[in-house]
């Protein structure tokens, strides 16, 4: 059993540290860290996204189609779902607690939500991948 630790051991140390999976914990602070641009940082343009940027369009929208939504999130409905809302309708999203990272938001809190599209008869959700506060 020793050996097949030391094994074990031996072959742990020769993967690279950007291959290990990071702990939930190490997720939520992480992040870039070196130079950053006058503007903040990050990319400034254009989303190659498939166009669904409206409540209306992700109501109309196939199963598994990728969403990123600007709006409001107006009330909680049930564990971890909630009402969204924008300028073009109201839709139901699930969001993980853990997708706040222990941010406040509230009806007025404008945020992005980015997602896929659950699709269910008669109406569809959004299952929120992350979330953004809009400032």
């Amino acid at each position: 059993m020793h050996l097949f630790s030391s094994v074990l051991l031996a072959a742990a140390l020769c993967v690279p540290a950007g291959l290990l999976p990071l702990s939930d914990a190490q997720a939520a602070e992480g992040g870039f860290s070196g130079p950053t641009s006058s503007q903040g940082g990050g990319f400034q343009g254009p989303s190659a996204t498939s166009g669904v940027n409206t409540v209306a369009k992700a109501l109309k929208s196939s199963d598994d189609t990728y969403v990123s939504l600007t709006g409001h999130i107006t009330s909680r409905i049930g564990k971890e779902k909630y009402t969204f809302q924008d300028e073009t309708g109201t839709i139901t999203v699930e969001i993980d607690d853990k997708k706040f990272y222990g941010r406040t938001v509230t009806p007025e809190t404008t945020v992005r939500i980015v997602g896929e599209v659950d699709w269910h008869v008669g109406s569809n959700e959004i299952d929120v991948d992350y979330l953004e506060i809009v400032k």
